[in-house]
C-alpha cells in the first residue's frame, strides 16, 4: 500500500526544487518577452468592495500580498496536496485547502490581474503568452501592494451576463445604484463574479450565487470587515438585483 506521507514529502520536495529552478527563469525570460506591464487604476474603490474581493480570494486578516518566491510556489503546490482527501468529507477537504491557501490570496489576485492585462494585448495564446503572463504575475507580487491589486481587479474585471466592465458599471447593471451605495451583501454578490461571471450569474443561478455570496460574507466577518449584526443582516438580505430574466450568452 502506498504511504501517503512519503508521496506528500516527495511532491513537496519536487515543488520546492521546481520553484527554485523555474521561477528565476520565468521572471527573467518572461520579463524580456512581455509586451509591457499593467498600469494600476486610479479609480476610487469603496472599502466594502475591497473587503469583499479580498474575502472572495480567500484572504485572511488585512489585505496583503507576498512576493512570489520558490517558497511560496512550494507552499501553493503542497497546500493542494496536503489538503487532499486524506480523511474526512469533501467539505472538510475544501476547508483544509482554504485555510492552507489563505496566505496565497495576494498571489492569486496578481494572477487574475495579469490575465486581465494579457487579454488587452495583441499576444495570442502561445508559449510567449504563458511566459509573459507568469512574469507579469511575479512582477506584480513584487511591485504592487494589495490595494493596487484590489482596486485594479474591481475596476477592470467583467461582471454578469453582459460582462459589464468594472465595479461602477456592474453596480448600475445589478442594483441600479453607484458603487458608493453598495451594501456588504451587494458587494459580496458582485465579488463572486470574479473570475468567471457566467457561472454565478444571479439571474441564471440565483441559489448558487446566494450560497457563494454568503460564503464571502462569512469570510468578511472572519476578517473583521463585518460585525455580527451586520453579518446577520447581510446573509438574510435578498439578492436585490434588478428585475430580469436569464439570458444565455
Amino acid at each position: 500500500m502506498v504511504d501517503r506521507r512519503n508521496v506528500f514529502l516527495t511532491l513537496a520536495a519536487l515543488g520546492m526544487a521546481g520553484g527554485a529552478l523555474f521561477l528565476p527563469a520565468l521572471y527573467t525570460l518572461g520579463k524580456w518577452v512581455a509586451p509591457g506591464t499593467p498600469v494600476a487604476t486610479t479609480a476610487h474603490v469603496p472599502a466594502v468592495v475591497r473587503s469583499a474581493i479580498w474575502a472572495r480570494a480567500g484572504g485572511a486578516g488585512e489585505p496583503h500580498v507576498d512576493p512570489l518566491t520558490p517558497w511560496s510556489f512550494f507552499a501553493f503546490v503542497t497546500c493542494n496536496v496536503a489538503a487532499g482527501p486524506l480523511s474526512g468529507s469533501r467539505d472538510e477537504e475544501r476547508m483544509r485547502r482554504e485555510r492552507c491557501l489563505e496566505d496565497q490570496a495576494g498571489i492569486l489576485m496578481a494572477g487574475q490581474v495579469s490575465r486581465l492585462y494579457m487579454a488587452t494585448t495583441n499576444v495570442s495564446p502561445s508559449p510567449r503568452w504563458a511566459l509573459s503572463q507568469g512574469a507579469t504575475m511575479a512582477r506584480l507580487t513584487r511591485e504592487w501592494d494589495a490595494d493596487k491589486l484590489l482596486d485594479t481587479l474591481a475596476a477592470t474585471s467583467a461582471f454578469g451576463r453582459n460582462k459589464w466592465r468594472g465595479i461602477d458599471q456592474a453596480s448600475q447593471a445589478f442594483f441600479d445604484k453607484t458603487a458608493e451605495q453598495l451594501t456588504a451583501a451587494e458587494a459580496a454578490l458582485l465579488s463572486v463574479q470574479i473570475p468567471d461571471p457566467a457561472v454565478l450569474d444571479p439571474w441564471c443561478h440565483p441559489d448558487r450565487a446566494r450560497s457563494e455570496r454568503d460564503e464571502v460574507l462569512a469570510k468578511m466577518k472572519r476578517n473583521s470587515a463585518l460585525d455580527t449584526d451586520s453579518f446577520e443582516s447581510a446573509v438574510n438580505a435578498p439578492l436585490g438585483v434588478v428585475a430580469g430574466n436569464c439570458v444565455s450568452r
